[in-house]
């Protein structure tokens, strides 16, 4: 396991937003077209690849 520290951003209608792109999303095997499942925490997000969006 590899920590990555990023910076949460804010776009023109002052909304926040968290940019991941890189090879390295590759290498943990997330590759285009790939769902993914966003579990949320306080103070915590967890992305895990699934097959199918809808289960």
């Amino acid at each position: 396991m590899k920590i990555r520290k990023l910076s949460v951003y804010e776009d023109s209608t002052n909304k926040p937003y968290i940019l991941l792109k890189g090879k390295w999303l590759q290498k943990l095997g997330f590759n285009f077209h790939n769902f993914v499942e966003v579990e949320t925490y306080k103070d915590k997000i967890i992305i895990r690849k699934v097959k199918d969006p809808k289960k």
